[in-house]
C-alpha cells in the first residue's frame, strides 16, 4: 500500500475502530500500523481528538481511547519515516 492511502484513508470505518478501541491490553504502533486503512491514519487521531468537530480535553478520553490514539499516531510516525 502506497503511504498515503496508509495515513489518508477516508471515510473512516468508525464501527470498525471502535471495535479496536474495545479491545483489551495496550496498543504498540506496530499493532496499529498493521491494520487496515480505515481504522488508522491522521483521520483517526483527528476524530479521537475533535469527535464531532469540537476539541476534547485529554481527561475526556476513555483510558482504551488514549492507548489507540497514542498507537495510531505512533503507526503514523513509522509510515513518515
Amino acid at each position: 500500500m502506497d503511504i498515503d492511502g496508509h495515513i489518508d484513508s477516508w471515510p473512516l470505518e468508525l464501527n470498525e475502530i471502535q471495535k479496536e478501541i474495545a479491545k483489551e491490553g495496550n496498543r504498540t504502533g506496530a499493532d496499529a500500523w498493521d491494520k487496515e486503512a480505515e481504522v488508522i491514519g491522521f483521520h483517526v487521531t483527528e476524530y479521537l481528538l475533535y469527535r464531532d468537530g469540537q476539541s476534547r480535553s485529554v481527561k475526556d478520553l476513555t483510558p482504551e481511547e488514549l492507548n489507540y490514539l497514542v498507537a495510531a499516531t505512533d503507526a503514523l510516525v513509522w509510515d513518515c519515516v
